[in-house]
């Protein structure tokens, strides 16, 4: 199998060039794409030669593509959006190229949270916020300080579907407790740590906290906002004016690996190769939990294929409306906007070049 730091496959053997590129990803089982894009020579086949870099934040992630260290990323959906519209950073056009996974959040209570919503809260999954609603004015009084909770991005799905599933409990998230960011490999730790309560996060965090016996997953993205686009690939507006046959073939090489992360033959594979210490550095079984749809999870709980991989504005728009509703971009944010990041052209010219 192929290195991340040297890909070779025999498609690609007689390449005489090939294009450098540099793309971000997150530890978390849905930058799966990317790392069988260069593992199966998906990258190189299209005569890409791809470096890899893990990172710690998607602030750095964000970061790192606006000021052109990395020419493409890995990234939650309305993320490209947000940069784009200058939201905590200047005005950056982005080009959301395809989606690379919808779901694959999950909700996570600490452990001793759950213990105090009483023993039928154990076996209820999804588990209603109402549960926590009712104890909530006690909780908070007996501790003399409000609830925390974390999503790993201020504009994120994680935001839209903590805050959705709270409020579908009637929890005022503003009001009745706190929320913050937290980056997805240090939400189990501040769970230990006793600094959250709870968190919205990528798999395999929410399988973690239950494997170090310090939390639970209690609701799933696809409970709370099925179908919504998760991670997406986006590099900026003008690298992909500059370059686009390196688009194109980036585009084509990923819908690839979409395709064989989405075969269930693969998905013991997948969680092997997702353990290992340069991705995710966890145990290969807690990866393989929501991959093999071992309960909570469902089988379709991770999608990393599907026509919905063409950027699709009725998408983008249902996620506006959610963003919009817990005023995390600008009221008069339109569709327009939206329309301008989802670059449904160049995914459709990827495939028409091929």
């Amino acid at each position: 199998m192929p290195s991340l730091a040297d890909p070779v496959s025999p498609a690609s053997a007689a390449t005489a060039t090939r294009v450098a590129v540099s793309l971000g990803f997150m530890p978390l089982t849905d930058c799966a794409p990317l790392i069988v894009a260069q593992q199966e020579g998906y990258f190189a086949a299209e005569g890409l030669e791809v470096s890899l870099s893990r990172e710690a934040s998607w602030a750095n992630i964000r970061d790192k593509v606006l000021v052109g260290a990395l020419e493409g990323a890995q990234m939650i959906a309305p993320m490209p959006l947000a940069m784009s519209l200058g939201i905590a950073t200047p005005v950056t056009p982005m080009a959301t190229l395809l989606t690379l996974s919808v779901q694959g959040n999950t909700i996570a209570l600490a452990q001793s949270l759950l213990d105090a919503l009483g023993p039928e809260a154990a076996f209820e999954r999804p588990l209603s916020a109402a549960r926590l609603k009712a104890v909530l004015p006690e909780l908070t009084a007996r501790r003399g300080r409000p609830l925390t909770f974390a999503a790993v991005f201020g504009i994120s799905t994680h935001m839209v579907q903590l805050r959705d599933w709270l409020a579908a409990g009637g929890i005022d998230p503003d009001a009745d407790l706190r929320v913050i960011v937290v980056p997805p490999a240090q939400t189990v730790a501040q769970i230990e740590a006793g600094n959250l309560d709870g968190f919205c996060a990528g798999e395999p965090w929410g399988s973690w906290a239950a494997a170090r016996g310090v939390g639970q997953p209690v609701a799933l993205s696809s409970d709370i906002t099925p179908g919504m686009p998760e991670k997406v690939f986006a590099v900026r507006a003008d690298f992909a004016a500059r370059a686009p046959e390196t688009v194109s073939a980036l585009i084509r090489a990923l819908v690839k690996a979409g395709a064989w992360c989405d075969a269930p033959a693969n998905r013991a594979e997948l969680a092997r190769r997702l353990a290992a210490p340069e991705l995710l550095d966890l145990p290969e079984a807690v990866i393989a939990a929501s991959l093999t749809a071992e309960p909570p999870f469902t089988p379709r709980f991770h999608q990393f294929s599907g026509p919905w991989q063409r950027p699709d504005l009725g998408a983008g728009q249902a996620l506006l409306t959610s963003l919009k509703r817990w005023r995390l971009v600008p009221p008069e944010t339109d569709s327009a906007a939206v329309a301008r990041c989802l670059r449904a052209d160049l995914f459709d010219l990827a495939f028409s070049a091929a």
